[in-house]
Parts: C-alpha cells; structure tokens; sequence
C-alpha cells in the first residue's frame, strides 16, 4: 500500500472540493485510488467535526451517499 505525502493529499483533497468528482480526480492526477480518496474525505470530515462539534457536516446535510463508494450506498442513500 503506497503512501501518500501530506501536501499531496491536501492537492488531492483540493482539487476533489473543485470538481466534485473522485474520478476526475484520480484521472487528473493519476492517484489515488477513488477507494483511498474517499476515505481520505471521511477522515478529513471526521477531524473537522471533531474539531467544531457545532458545525454540520456533509453526513448530516444529508449527501452522505456522496462520498460513499456507489457499491456500499444503501437504496435509500442512492435515492438521495
């Protein structure tokens, strides 16, 4: 299993917030995997809340079937 650079991972990250698609990502920037991007997002999610427990994040906006990889979303997630 590779590791990755943090500044690469922010670059990752960065560039997901633009395009809004784990694939283009990966495309653009020939890694990672959209299996390791997204978990990348739940860790960053995950760290933010902690951080501000006020805040709401995207989980509980609603869009979690957003970063979940298509084939774990439940029916009712891809419904969303």
């Amino acid at each position: 299993m590779p590791s990755y650079a943090k500044e690469d991972i922010r670059i990752a990250l960065e560039l997901f917030d633009q395009e809004k698609n784990a694939t283009r990502v990966v495309r653009i920037l020939g890694y990672p995997t959209t299996a390791t991007l997204y978990n990348w997002l739940r860790q960053r999610n995950s760290r933010l809340l902690s951080a501000n427990p006020n805040q709401r994040t995207q989980s509980e906006k609603g869009t979690t079937s957003f970063y979940k990889h298509r084939k774990s979303a439940t029916v009712d997630e891809k419904l969303d």
